[in-house]
């Protein structure tokens, strides 16, 4: 189910993430990701961390999109308003839309990697791909999903990050940090999941910094 997150952007509607009764395929809220199966590791093949990557983990040459001109996953630090629009025009994600619904999660940061994150799907996207029916159709939001997905991004780092330090006691341990040696900061993920109907998702993460 969606939850309200600790740094939750305002004026955005966080929606039921089932929607029982009207999609007949998968819930739009579905945290699955909407991806082919990665494709097996060539012989000799080490990934760089020290955790096995899962079967099904993004490919950055396979899961390019064959019909759309951006998509992809990005990660980052930077929190800069311009460069933060920037990235999202460049990925062709469309900044003026009201027309879409919110889903909200809250995450094992060891297991999978993700602190809090919200799911934003197109209102087409509830109709074509999730089989959403018209009666059902939420209603438009009153932000616009730039301004969403730029106010989660702020919401978080006022809750996680303390104003004064690059670390965040509130991370301790959230990325492996040994609190000492090892601590954590504060990054974030993006991904367009399809790029066509318009299903964005945005994450808070944390990241290992030395001290």
């Amino acid at each position: 189910m969606s939850v309200f997150l600790f740094g939750h952007p305002s004026g955005l509607r966080i929606d039921d993430d089932d929607l029982k009764g009207h999609a007949s395929v998968r819930q739009p809220g579905d945290l699955t990701i909407l991806r082919p199966r990665r494709k097996e590791l060539p012989d000799g093949y080490e990934p760089l961390e020290d955790t096995p990557l899962p079967p099904d983990a993004p490919d950055p040459v396979f899961d390019a999109p064959l019909d759309e001109p951006g998509g992809g996953t990005v990660y980052f630090a930077r929190r800069d308003t311009g460069d933060l629009y920037a990235l999202l025009r460049l990925l062709e994600i469309n900044v003026n839309s009201t027309e879409y619904a919110a889903f909200a999660y809250r995450g094992d940061p060891i297991a999978e990697r993700f602190l809090e994150q919200i799911k934003l799907v197109s209102f087409p996207a509830l109709s074509v791909v999730y089989k959403v029916t018209g009666d059902a159709m939420p209603p438009p939001q009153t932000l616009t999903l730039g301004k969403a997905m730029l106010g989660f991004i702020s919401a978080q780092t006022d809750y996680w990050v303390a104003s004064d330090r690059m670390w965040s006691p509130k991370l301790k341990g959230t990325a492996g940090g040994d609190g000492d040696q090892d601590r954590e900061a504060l990054a974030f993920g993006l991904h367009v999941e399809h790029p066509k109907w318009g299903i964005y998702r945005v994450w808070s993460r944390a990241r290992r910094i030395g001290k």
